[in-house]
């Protein structure tokens, strides 16, 4: 069996987007939305289990940024911005048979420290902050007029969306920034 790979820079960068995502399904389901009402209530071994669940959403994200956001990194965007992370950024693989010497393996564990785990948690924050916008406009829409009204429910969903463009205008420059910072860190140890 392998070990995972976390540490408590990559907990962070799961962790946190992992309980944004909860968040928002909470929306859908009464069960995960009573967990997060009512906290001070649950065992230790149920706020145990909801940082689990937590993790592995963060970690599921993870594997969709790779998917989704990280491709988008090699999209001309010098139209938005003159930055350089907007440019097409070439992926850069690690050639980790030269990080035998110490100098480089120390110059790859600092790029991972300041570069890679920010873009992850940026990316990983972006997706979760969709999931729980897309969450919350579901369940503002299915939502009985009985219940709430119009006019709430059109300020909730508005609000959502605002949360949303928020979020892409903070979020994806970061992220950007953060990946474009990564791969010239190591394109620079493998060059060196």
């Amino acid at each position: 069996m392998t070990e995972l790979p976390l540490d408590f820079d990559s907990i962070l960068a799961y962790l946190i987007p992992g309980f944004i995502v909860l968040a928002g399904l909470s929306f859908l389901s009464p069960n995960l939305q009573r967990l997060f009402r009512e906290p001070p209530r649950h065992s230790a071994s149920t706020l145990l289990l909801l940082t689990i669940v937590a993790l592995v959403a963060g970690i599921l994200l993870g594997d969709v940024r790779v998917a989704t956001l990280q491709p988008t990194c090699r999209i001309d965007l010098k139209w938005i911005s003159r930055e350089p992370s907007f440019a097409s950024i070439p992926r850069e693989p690690v050639a980790y048979g030269k990080l035998i010497e110490e100098g480089r393996l120390k110059a790859f564990q600092e790029a991972k420290r300041n570069e890679q785990t920010p873009y992850r948690f940026h990316g990983n924050t972006l997706l979760a902050v969709t999931v729980f916008v897309l969450a919350r406009v579901i369940a503002l829409s299915k939502v009985s007029s009985a219940t709430i009204s119009k006019r709430s429910r059109i300020r909730g969903i508005i609000a959502a969306i605002l949360l949303f463009l928020i979020s892409i205008i903070i979020l994806y420059p970061a992220f950007r920034t953060r990946y474009y910072n990564y791969t010239n860190a190591v394109r620079s140890i493998n060059q060196a």
